[in-house]
């Protein structure tokens, strides 16, 4: 599971948007989204957690 925050996800739907309709977007906006969402940086949830 990869959790972002509402600013993190904002973005990434932005960007994706503008990738889809071939929109032009940010370099940052990608650079910061590989980032967010590399495995190094996943955040693992376990359901069990809070029992």
């Amino acid at each position: 599971m990869i959790v972002l925050t509402d600013e993190q996800a904002i973005t990434v739907h932005r960007l994706l948007t503008c990738i889809l309709l071939n929109e032009t977007y940010r370099l940052a906006d990608v650079e910061n989204a590989l980032l967010w969402l590399s495995p190094e940086n996943r955040q693992i949830l376990c359901p069990f957690d809070s029992l």
